[in-house]
């Protein structure tokens, strides 16, 4: 027999006062309130929506959390693309000279289009490094997307540590990606085309990255020194808990797992199993 007063302080302690979604907002805000202290484990049977919408919110608030804690600043060298801020497509220059502290742009489409003696705190203000060309919404749709949890007085598009979701189906799924600095890297054991997908083609970094499988990721991720702050384990071969809680031990990320399993491998997480009779009262309450 169910508690409704356990399920209702619940949701007042985690979630508040909502009329729609309290289960999708109760399990995303218990993993975002635990997972730096430890790690956590949700497994919902038999519910890919549920487990798909969560994994959304938390693409979401992850992205927001390493845009604000993990921002780097860029590396510019001779040669870099850079995109004036609020400027149309053909407001694109090159670094063409730096020289006692400050850099001379040229444009790439006009070289009568100069731009001399900038430093580099108003030249990231003013400009925003790219590999390629970009159409004007592109840059400003990221912009626009971050501007609220934006504190660094220009816009990033560096970032120490990122955000990793493993997981098969996991890139497809996701929305917002026009919006988040994403990249794909495949496994390359078993996909055909090697190269990496990026949301954001004209970013010259991401704030995320996405593999589908965990065996992917001493490949692409700790052999090349990339940095990792949270994995958030997409219901993806289990066989590869154990392989990832022992990695942890040397790379020091944080863990959030998921999974749609009937019975969930055992692991040191707090584990939450849900199933359908619960969600239901909560959703009644």
């Amino acid at each position: 027999m169910l508690n409704p007063k356990y399920y209702k302080d619940l949701l007042v302690k985690y979630v508040g006062d909502y009329d729609q979604n309290k289960f999708l907002l109760l399990v995303s805000s218990m993993i975002l309130q635990n997972y730096r202290q430890q790690n956590v484990h949700f497994n919902i049977p038999n519910n890919e929506n549920a487990l798909a919408e969560i994994i959304s919110r938390l693409y979401t608030e992850l992205a927001f959390f390493a845009f604000e804690k993990f921002a780097d600043f860029p590396q510019l060298r001779v040669g870099d693309k850079m995109k004036k801020k609020d400027g149309g497509k053909k407001d694109i220059y090159r670094i063409s000279k730096f020289a006692e502290n400050c850099y001379s742009l040229t444009n790439i489409d006009d070289a009568s289009l100069i731009v001399s003696g900038i430093k580099y705190d108003s030249l990231i203000k003013k400009y925003t490094p790219i590999t390629q060309n970009s159409q004007e919404r592109t840059i400003k749709r990221y912009e626009d997307f971050f501007k609220p949890k934006n504190p660094h007085g220009f816009l990033p598009t560096n970032f120490s540590k990122k955000i990793l979701f493993v997981g098969k189906s996991v890139w497809e799924k996701l929305e917002h990606k026009d919006k988040i600095p994403t990249t794909y890297l495949p496994n390359t054991r078993e996909e055909n085309d090697h190269s990496p997908k990026k949301s954001i083609p004209a970013l010259t970094d991401c704030i995320v990255y996405v593999l589908p499988k965990y065996s992917a990721c001493y490949e692409q991720i700790f052999q090349k020194g990339i940095k990792i702050d949270t994995i958030v384990f997409c219901g993806a071969d289990e066989s590869s808990i154990q392989q990832m809680l022992q990695d942890q031990n040397v790379y020091k990320f944080k863990t959030i797992l998921l999974s749609n399993s009937h019975a969930p491998i055992a692991d040191n997480s707090q584990c939450w199993n849900w199933f359908k009779e619960e969600i239901d009262l909560i959703e009644a309450l």
